[in-house]
């Protein structure tokens, strides 16, 4: 199974990151772009992971997770990842110390108990789009001045499947770690 750890945003917030994603596709001519039902910030990404060690997962998750206050998180700005010419866009996360901390200790414990890891910096975004090109009269600077700031409190991290079925990815939550 292919797995990672991620903070799932209220209703309020898909919407308005899928407002904003429709913006962005109406100004591209071509790319793959996020369904609102799959917009989350990856924590952690664990990638193929056999089903028997889903259990040492969710241990690594309720040992770390409990006792931690709701956590914010904001959604603001817009930043992009460039790859062979493709085109990612995401909006930017500003997640408060407490997920950082969440984080951390999740990262030790999971290799403490065996886990391969990517070592790559923790750059908090959502996902807009993959592989975009954009039209030749895209003002970038003017989309991101109808981007807003979005709050809001975590109280869960959520373990989730990624899959594709009749073509589409599928974000399928299987396990779960209040944070308070």
């Amino acid at each position: 199974m292919r797995l990672f750890i991620a903070i799932h945003f209220n209703d309020d917030i898909k919407n308005k990151l899928a407002e904003e994603i429709e913006i962005l596709k109406k100004q591209a001519s071509s790319g793959t772009f996020s369904r609102k039902e799959n917009l989350h910030l990856t924590v952690i990404f664990l990638g193929e992971v056999p089903k028997n060690r889903l259990v040492k997962i969710q241990f690594a998750m309720d040992k770390v997770c409990p006792g931690h206050n709701a956590s914010a998180v904001t959604v603001k700005g817009l930043g992009k990842f460039i790859k062979n010419k493709e085109i990612l866009y995401w909006r930017g996360m500003e997640c408060s110390n407490d997920i950082l901390e969440i984080r951390s200790k999740l990262m030790r414990e999971l290799k403490l108990l065996g886990f391969k890891l990517d070592q790559k910096d923790f750059v908090p975004h959502i996902t807009l789009g993959r592989r975009i090109v954009m039209n030749e009269n895209f003002a970038e600077q003017d989309y991101e001045t109808l981007l807003q700031t979005m709050d809001m409190l975590v109280d869960e991290i959520c373990l989730m499947k990624s899959e594709r079925i009749n073509g589409q990815m599928v974000y399928t939550k299987v396990g779960i770690a209040a944070t308070k």
